[in-house]
Parts: C-alpha cells; sequence; structure tokens
C-alpha cells in the first residue's frame, strides 16, 4: 500500500486504526519525491507524529467492503507478466451486477474496491 493509496481510504472514511500499518511522511514533498516510514500502529501510537495515514492489512480491508464483496481472486502469471490479483464486489443493491479491481497485490485491489464502494454507499444515501 502507498501513501496516496491510502491517504484517499481516510478520506473515505476508513478507520485510522487497528493492526496494520501508521504510514510517517518525512517532510512533505511533491508526491512522486516523498519518503515515509511503515511503523506498526501499536508503536505509532505510543509516539505519534503529525502526518501520516493508516495502512490497513488485508483483513480490514474485505471487512470494510462489507456485504458487498465478493471474491478475491489470484490469477498467477498471465501472460509472461507478474501474479494478478482481482477483487470483486456488488455494484448495485440487488447484487446482480459485479465491479472488479486488479492489481499486483491483494490488499491494493480490495482497497480500490472499497473506494468505490463506498463511493456507491456515499451517493445513494438520501438527502436531508
Amino acid at each position: 500500500m502507498n501513501y496516496k493509496l491510502c491517504k484517499q481510504l481516510k478520506k473515505s472514511g476508513f478507520p485510522q486504526f487497528g493492526d496494520g500499518w501508521a504510514l510517517v511522511l518525512h517532510k512533505k514533498l511533491p508526491e512522486s519525491e516523498q519518503t515515509m516510514d511503515r511503523i506498526s500502529w501499536r508503536d505509532f501510537i505510543m509516539n505519534p507524529e503529525k502526518d501520516f495515514v493508516y495502512a490497513p492489512n488485508l483483513e480490514e480491508l474485505i471487512e470494510w467492503c462489507g456485504d458487498d464483496f465478493q471474491a478475491l481472486v489470484n490469477w498467477g502469471v498471465i501472460e509472461g507478466e507478474d501474479c494478478r490479483w482481482e477483487a470483486n464486489g456488488w455494484e448495485t443493491t440487488e447484487h446482480n451486477d459485479t465491479i472488479s479491481f486488479v492489481s499486483l497485490t491483494p490488499s491494493i485491489a480490495v482497497a480500490k474496491l472499497g473506494l468505490k464502494l463506498h463511493e456507491k454507499h456515499i451517493s445513494t444515501r438520501p438527502q436531508n
């Protein structure tokens, strides 16, 4: 997981604590030049930094997807490329259309799925 994706999760309401990692920026730089430390969340809460995001583990990401999570598939090597992971979820509340995201890691595939699923839930909430 990278800082940018974790920041998107944070903005989408993903809890910023758990069994994953805290990603702490060394200093603010253009995104392509940023460097960061990855420390355990438990170590981080004992010595907090200001500019951090939480990098959840795979189990937390799947839980965050909720009932709309469908499957995580490892397709192995495809056409000579590295291992591909595909995360699938239900696009509609009727569970009749699916969406999927493919990545080199299972966590990134599920994180992208979770972002899309939460975007869907935000857009379908009744307005007050």
